[in-house]
């Protein structure tokens, strides 16, 4: 059985530069500095070996104004993967969040597979994907993007949002609407600003498809060719 804890401050420098650096291309990954500087208690948990080496960390973005939380990093160090490890993660990061913020929904950002290739290090978005959908998570049928981290950094388009619905009253009874639009989109405005340049379109359909009174689609993640795409972002 696979344990996690709050990662203290004092470990949150080896979570990034022995896990996170590891596992995230340079432009999904926030700088050394703004994650130690932003990530609260509560927010990293981490696995350990039985020499107190870690092993694999869970990081989420908690909006407790909303109840939703985001995955923002999931990852398990290349020398301890597979044989379920990341399964294992998973499972424990999701009950000890509902212990300690009771989150309504967790999101999770999830390459698109015919936008995104497979890489040696960074890993096949097709088995991604289907590591979520066998955990419950959903794809929210928005065209998600990433923003540009920091001014060096560029955007990632073509993202799938996911959600696992941890709040049964946040979905439709047939388990195809995510009835908490709202919220999503006042997360989605907090984490994406507003282009203060360039074309809008993206950042406009994006919150236009939280806002239908009927409720958010749910998409299988294997139906996700169904999903509109963010397209390049300039």
């Amino acid at each position: 059985m696979t344990t996690v804890q709050v990662a203290r401050p004092s470990q949150l420098g080896d979570v990034y530069d022995t896990i996170l650096v590891r596992s995230f291309q340079a432009d999904e990954l926030v700088d050394k500095a703004a994650f130690m500087h932003h990530s609260t208690w509560g927010e990293v948990l981490l696995t350990e070996d039985a020499e107190g080496v870690i092993t694999g960390a869970a990081v989420a973005d908690h909006h407790a104004d909303t109840r939703l939380s985001v995955l923002e990093y999931l990852a398990v160090s290349p020398d301890h993967r597979g044989a379920g490890s990341g399964s294992a993660l998973l499972t424990a990061a999701v009950e000890r969040w509902a212990e300690l913020v009771s989150p309504g929904a967790l999101l999770a950002e999830i390459e698109r597979p015919d936008a995104h290739p497979a890489t040696a290090q960074f890993g096949d978005p097709v088995r991604r994907l289907a590591f979520y959908q066998r955990h419950g998570f959903k794809a929210l049928a928005v065209p998600y993007y990433q923003p540009a981290l920091s001014e060096t950094q560029q955007p990632v388009p073509d993202l799938i949002l996911g959600v696992l619905v941890l709040d049964p009253a946040w979905a439709s009874q047939d388990g195809t609407r995510f009835l908490e639009g709202r919220r999503l989109e006042e997360v989605l405005t907090h984490r994406i600003p507003a282009p203060e340049e360039g074309d809008p379109s993206a950042y406009e359909a994006l919150l236009s498809a939280t806002r239908d009174p009927a409720g958010v689609e749910l998409v299988e993640l294997s139906d996700y060719a169904r999903i509109p795409r963010s397209g390049p972002l300039g």
